[in-house]
């Protein structure tokens, strides 16, 4: 039986700024993925052939969902707080209602390894990528796929919903932002007409080569600000902040590392940009890195906000979740 260990009162200062290590969550498997519950009551972590369900209110593992046959490489919870979504390795995305730990929905479609999947606002619909580069758009209920995009670019890396929650925001290696009407499947806007080639990236790759690296191996993202209608995206060692509605790029900033994932604390108006052991937070309405930590280090890059606003939270390789908290208020 694994040994589950819990750090509640462990807090420490790691920066020389505001950032402090408020808890430890710890198990003994690698976290390839992290996520919250819009109620902030429970915590999901996803692993080898493992999901972790977290109690964060009484701070201890409540369950853990075992003999799963695959990695589990990207976890979301519903709107509702009652069910996480697991993006598998064997193409699938399962559902498993959280009360009674039971798996009640298969989600068939893909043909191809998911890296990730985005739960609407709405509650009513979640969209999964796979390394081909077809992203499905699937309603939760019903469990079935209402509309299918397979996009013929060398690597979509990421994808998301727009604001309105009416249009994909995809994110493609050569820099382009597509935006698409989810009920027509067709092209809106196009963001960043300045494409870099593939061959900036990894000279000589082949396509199927490229298709099959994880988007950890690539400075490349999007995070889709909700609040503000906006869009940061970076690229190697430089981050941009885009306007949707007018396609404009209002700034950019040179970074002295390349972040491989990222997430967005729009409460505090702060992005973390993590590579490895290196997590740098940026204050996309400054245009600066205001603050960098440097953690154990994880392959898979994992990283979430806790709801509140409150907590920015990393996955690492010893199995730990960590909860920095930043005590700054939103302008």
């Amino acid at each position: 039986m694994r040994t589950i260990i819990l750090f509640l009162s462990f807090v420490i200062t790691i920066f020389s700024q505001a950032p402090e290590l408020k808890v430890e969550l710890k198990n003994t498997s690698q976290v390839y993925c992290v996520a919250v519950s819009d109620d902030g009551k429970f915590m999901a972590t996803g692993s080898v052939g493992k999901v972790f369900i977290w109690d964060l209110e009484e701070g201890r593992l409540v369950h853990c969902i075992k003999n799963l046959l695959y990695p589990v490489f990207s976890i979301g919870f519903t709107t509702d707080s009652k069910s996480i979504l697991l993006a598998m390795g064997n193409n699938n995305v399962e559902m498993w209602d959280i009360e009674s730990f039971t798996k009640t929905t298969t989600f068939f479609g893909h043909s191809y390894m998911l890296k990730d999947l985005k739960v609407g606002k709405n509650g009513k619909y979640f969209l999964s990528l796979d390394y081909k580069n077809k992203i499905i758009l699937w309603d939760i209920n019903k469990g079935k796929a209402l509309r299918e995009f397979d996009l013929p670019v060398s690597l979509v890396h990421s994808a998301d919903f727009s604001p309105s929650g009416k249009e994909l925001i995809i994110g493609q290696m050569d820099g382009e932002i597509p935006i698409i009407d989810l009920a027509t499947g067709k092209t809106i806007k196009s963001i960043n007409n300045k494409k870099m080639l593939s061959e900036d990236y990894r000279p000589g790759m082949s396509e199927d080569s490229i298709r099959m690296l994880a988007v950890r191996d690539y400075s490349l993202g999007n995070i889709v600000l909700k609040d503000d209608n906006k869009i940061i995206a970076y690229h190697a060692n430089l981050v941009t902040l885009w306007d949707i509605e007018s396609g404009i790029q209002e700034k950019y900033l040179p970074l002295n590392f390349t972040p491989s994932r990222s997430v967005v604390n729009e409460k505090l108006d702060i992005a973390a940009l993590r590579n490895g052991k290196t997590l740098k937070f940026f204050d996309y309405n400054k245009n600066r890195i205001i603050d960098s930590a440097f953690l154990s280090g994880n392959d898979f890059n994992a990283l979430a906000v806790h709801p509140s606003g409150k907590y920015f939270l990393t996955g690492e390789m010893d199995g730990s979740v960590k909860f920095l908290n930043r005590r700054r208020a939103k302008r």
